[in-house]
């Protein structure tokens, strides 16, 4: 899916990344672990930038999960939000809303009206409806609860495509990191 041959960042005099080599084949999950600016984020933004050292088969879709990525500006009921960004039917929508927690008399709730946890559930749900075929994910438990990170875990170990991702979870990493 993607490959990357001497990768280096520096960011002035102080060098970020050096020198990183590898290749993330279909359905792996890659965690990115280490001490906070160790570059971790640094890394995924190289890959969502198209860095000229990372080279990506031509059929590739990227979808992207920053930690702020959770403020949403949309007036649109949760369902209909949702099923404009996918193929799936509203049965499996409606069963992934389900399982992040959401009843039914939360479908018709805009956008814009969600909790901050809530938006983050909508934003890293709607990465697992888009036709995505590697998925980018910065500290992607950083504000859920035990049931929202849970239900991450069986998205990601039930994907069929690649995600790199970043935490400081170690439980989570050992759970899904392939």
């Amino acid at each position: 899916m993607l490959e990357v041959r001497s990768l280096d960042k520096s960011f002035g005099s102080k060098q970020v990344l050096f020198g990183i080599n590898f290749q993330a084949r279909p359905g792996r999950i890659l965690g990115l672990v280490g001490k906070n600016g160790a570059g971790k984020s640094t890394f995924l933004q190289q890959i969502e930038a198209r860095h000229p050292a990372i080279y990506f088969s031509p059929k590739v879709r990227l979808g992207t999960y920053h930690q702020l990525d959770y403020r949403l500006k949309n007036d649109e009921p949760l369902l209909t939000y949702l099923l404009k960004r996918t193929n799936y039917s509203e049965k499996i929508v409606r069963s992934l809303l389900y399982r992040l927690g959401f009843q039914q008399e939360n479908l018709q709730t805009k956008i814009s009206s969600l909790s901050g946890g809530e938006a983050i559930k909508i934003t890293l749900a709607q990465l697992f409806i888009e036709p995505n075929n590697i998925i980018l994910l910065d500290e992607p438990t950083n504000f859920l609860d035990l049931d929202t990170i849970q239900a991450l875990e069986e998205f990601i170990s039930a994907y069929q495509g690649t995600v790199i991702f970043t935490s400081h979870d170690e439980t989570f990493v050992e759970k899904v990191a392939t």
